[in-house]
């Protein structure tokens, strides 16, 4: 076995480790479910290697391999799934995740095993040997894009094999996490639209379209990176989703870049399982793939079920930002009764990016300035100011190019008073420049593509909403 350092041993699980292997499982991963798949699993008869990682005779790490024969056309092929993995969060970072991988393996060669699966990470696995091609000719449940990985213990193992991986039934019982596949839109829209109501099922299918147009989402786009991780029911279907973002800066942390936990969400009746611990999990080893030291989320203020449910993961409260009112007398001397005047806003990305131009006061309106589903026209006695798509703009107009647009979700009443203040407000305390419209059912707002990150962030440190 191998010994990646002279404090590490690896070597073959005993009885005796049975109880460190769950107290491993159970912190690396924050839950019961993988302690108990491993016992399932060694119970079922099921496990083929189990490796511990031992340091001055404490258990610090396990990796476990099961059965998992390919189901083809022309009978069964044989092969392991690795699953689970784990090294206590005291001595992650060190090698010995990847010490256990590798005698892992060598232990499966040396047993006549040809052929290892792995759902796993697409950064760390593939140093291995584990490729997604070697895996793109079967089929399972579990499958997860470029985390659903194989790798040949015998070259040529895996040549003209095509067909459905079947794994032990213990792992039926555990709701699988993996990145989202296009083929989840609409489970994944059916649970943004209980998460996020204020939004419509027609803004929640475009932001899903543009992830899988170009891996971001319409108001992301000038974030660093943005993944989707969802849980699978065991009977199909989907039961809970995790939307995470690399943003520069987040308010209360130490470090830059920082892993923002963007949206997350369980279904009702699949709650209390651990599912969205799983989920926060695999959105910080997302996260520390990138990077990141730290994992920033953030939650309204009267919402204590998230609270709870963050701080539960080990979120700490960094700040916290409450909104003030203060009612004025009216002219008569009572009180005038309007609505609640800075609520908290959701602001939605118009498609495109966009041009403001000058024109002289007398001249025609262009064609070209209403040539798309956005543009505003204002006409004054010295100039006539045109906002449109900045492509349909001839190179010749004089113009401000590279701005992207916001528009602020819902009607607006017009009783209603100080909406642009409250979003203008953090946007000029962050010294990002605006050029705002407002038109008889809401408000627009301009900022520089260069500045959209940077806007996103102000607007959300005051407790507005960005989609």
């Amino acid at each position: 076995m191998e010994r990646p350092s002279v404090n590490i041993l690896i070597r073959p699980e005993t009885a005796a480790d049975q109880d460190a292997i769950r107290h491993v499982n159970r912190l690396a991963f924050g839950q019961d479910d993988e302690a108990r798949l491993v016992d399932a699993l060694r119970d079922g008869g099921f496990l083929r290697v189990s490796l511990v990682a031992e340091q001055a005779g404490q258990v610090v790490g396990h990796i476990l391999f099961s059965d998992l024969p390919i189901i083809t056309g022309a009978g069964m092929v044989p092969a392991l799934a690795l699953a689970p993995m784990a090294v206590l969060p005291d001595f992650q970072n060190q090698g010995i995740g990847s010490a256990l991988v590798r005698s892992g393996l060598d232990e499966c060669r040396q047993q006549g095993h040809k052929i290892v699966v792995v759902l796993g990470h697409p950064h760390f696995y593939p140093r291995f040997g584990f490729s997604p091609k070697l895996a793109s000719h079967l089929e399972s449940q579990f499958s997860g894009g470029d985390s659903f990985m194989a790798v040949e213990l015998v070259p040529g193992a895996l040549d003209g094999v095509a067909g459905r991986v079947r794994y032990a039934p213990p792992f039926d019982d555990v709701p699988p996490i993996r990145p989202v596949r296009i083929d989840d839109q609409v489970e994944w829209a059916r649970m943004r639209c209980l998460l996020w109501p204020d939004d419509t099922a027609d803004e929640h299918a475009k932001e899903i379209a543009a992830f899988f147009g170009s891996k971001t989402f319409r108001w992301s786009a000038a974030l660093p990176a943005v993944t989707v991780f969802v849980a699978v029911r065991p009977s199909g279907g989907l039961c809970g989703f995790l939307e995470a973002s690399i943003r520069p800066f987040a308010d209360g942390c130490e470090t830059q870049p920082v892993g923002y936990v963007e949206g997350w969400f369980v279904d009702a009746d699949m709650r209390q399982q651990g599912i969205g611990r799983r989920l926060v999990t695999a959105a910080e080893q997302w996260a520390a793939a990138q990077g990141c030291k730290e994992m920033a989320s953030d939650a309204h203020i009267e919402n204590t079920v998230s609270l709870v449910a963050h701080k539960s993961l080990g979120f700490e409260e960094s700040s916290r930002a409450v909104h003030l009112r203060k009612r004025l007398p009216g002219a008569n001397g009572t009180r005038t009764e309007r609505s609640n005047p800075f609520p908290q806003r959701t602001l939605l990305v118009v498609d495109g990016t966009f041009a403001v131009c000058r024109l002289a006061g007398d001249a025609s309106i262009p064609s070209w300035a209403a040539a798309d589903h956005f543009f505003s026209i204002t006409r004054t006695a010295d100039e006539l100011s045109i906002v449109c798509r900045q492509e349909a703009v001839p190179e010749d107009i004089p113009c401000e190019r590279g701005w992207c647009c916001l528009r602020v979700a819902g009607k607006l009443p017009f009783l209603v008073v100080g909406v642009l203040d409250s979003l203008t407000t953090p946007l000029a305390d962050a010294g990002i420049s605006v050029f705002a419209i407002s038109t008889f059912d809401t408000d627009y707002l301009l900022v520089k593509e260069k500045d959209r990150a940077a806007a996103v962030e102000a607007l959300r440190g005051r407790g507005h909403s960005v989609r």
